[in-house]
């Protein structure tokens, strides 16, 4: 896995593949922008709609995937740089990111090499910002936010999966496109990592309002009923 990272990140280094320098320059005219008036949107505690249209503006949703024909791409060193001078302007979206960027080579550790490529095409596409987590659902990350949540489960039902059950989540959960999430398979009981639309209309979302700091990472808990 580390070997892979680090061929990854050589190549997506390249100036070629867009620029270490452009993504840099990027991100500091995004945390320029964020740090005017970091401190009244903290305090207004609101959901962050507009931060995040920033990020996608900026284009830095789209930074640490392959490099392509549409000119994205660049490699961890470039990705962990990049979350950091936005964490100094703004915790809350750092952390967003942050946790955004890690879930975004998910599909790159689990899936199939074809079915990854295309999930990592539509995400850069239609602009995905990702949200969730897997592992238990009581670590401590989440607990200080209230009751964790039930354990995901997943129905089969046709050719796909319904996925049911409560999870809480650190971070955007009404702004996210999709959430990586683990679940498990009531049939077999193994695990499975799967993706999910957040505003599908069988999956409701409570924002948690009353967080010490980084309030506006979105914070909240999600139920699933029977989405797929």
């Amino acid at each position: 896995m580390s070997g892979a990272a680090e061929a990854d990140d050589s190549r997506g280094t390249d100036d070629a593949a867009g620029g270490t320098g452009i993504w840099k320059r990027v991100a500091q005219d995004l945390a320029d922008d964020l740090a005017v008036d970091a401190i009244d949107r903290d305090r207004a505690g609101k959901p962050p709609y507009d931060e995040v249209a920033r990020l996608r503006d900026s284009g830095l949703t789209a930074a640490l995937v392959p490099p392509g024909a549409r000119g994205a791409g660049t490699g961890w060193r470039d990705a962990c740089d990049i979350v950091r001078r936005i964490a100094v302007a703004d915790g809350s979206m750092g952390e967003l990111l942050g946790r955004h960027y890690v879930l975004s080579w998910t599909a790159r550790f689990l899936a199939e090499p074809g079915h990854a490529a295309e999930l990592e095409s539509r995400a850069v596409r239609e602009q995905w910002l990702l949200a969730g987590g897997t592992g238990p659902g009581g670590t401590d990350e989440v607990r200080h936010l209230g009751d964790p949540g039930a354990g995901l489960t997943l129905t089969r039902a046709g050719g796909g999966y319904r996925l049911n059950g409560r999870r809480t989540l650190p971070a955007a959960v009404d702004t996210a496109d999709r959430l990586v999430l683990d679940a498990v398979r009531v049939s077999g009981g193994d695990a499975l990592v799967v993706l999910v639309d957040p505003h599908h209309p069988g999956a409701g979302r409570t924002p948690v309002t009353d967080r010490l700091g980084q309030r506006l990472t979105g914070a909240g808990t999600v139920v699933f009923e029977d989405v797929p």
